[in-house]
């Protein structure tokens, strides 16, 4: 100390973290949490640096993302087993939500399970997913999720369900690509090819 003043050694600091995807998973599907209550967890996240977000919007229970082109699958009476039926996110307060989250250095990755975890989605639609019909629901349902997420990646699931639709999968991830984006699924779980990203859940 001279004169009032401090005076500190000069020295460089190097560091990074051990990892390069540092993630938490919401499970928005079987319990809606508030877009407010969402940003205040983003802000803890960020002080531990954590950078990515996996928001899992469909689940069993609940439908929780806005499409516009099928609004049958926010609707409240077609969900079921969950304490907040009808609770789901606009198109606004996602986009409000990923650039909350850009501007803290997460990014988020949806996911749209399927073909499992899908019983809102039946209820809903009237159709099983692993049908002509289905697929063409889900591919309108990609088309908005591309246009709300600008994250490279979208997980589409493939866990805990009997695939007896052969191309479901092979087609489905054929779509998500054509958007640009690299597909996670589930590991265990059905990986169609060898270019997926396997997130392991067991």
């Amino acid at each position: 100390k001279k004169a009032g003043k401090v005076v500190v050694a000069g020295c460089t600091v190097k560091d990074w973290p051990a990892f390069v995807t540092r993630g938490v998973m919401l499970d928005v599907g079987r319990n809606y949490m508030s877009p407010k209550f969402i940003k205040k967890q983003v802000e803890r996240l960020a002080h531990y640096k954590i950078n990515v977000l996996h928001f899992h919007c469909t689940e069993d229970p609940a439908w929780r993302l806005q499409i516009k082109k099928h609004p049958e699958l926010t609707e409240a009476k077609y969900h079921w087993k969950t304490r907040q039926p009808g609770k789901h996110y606009t198109h606004e307060e996602i986009k409000d939500l990923v650039a909350f989250c850009a501007e803290r250095h997460i990014e988020v990755i949806p996911e749209i399970d399927m073909p499992g975890h899908s019983e809102a989605f039946r209820h809903a639609m009237g159709v099983d997913m692993q049908t002509e019909e289905g697929i063409k629901i889900l591919k309108d349902v990609i088309d908005e999720v591309v246009e709300l997420f600008p994250s490279n990646k979208i997980h589409i699931g493939s866990d805990e369900v009997r695939i007896k639709m052969k191309k479901f999968m092979p087609t489905m991830v054929e779509y998500v690509r054509s958007k640009g984006k690299e597909v996670i699924v589930w590991s265990p779980g059905l990986q169609p090819d060898k270019q997926v990203i396997k997130m392991h859940w067991g």
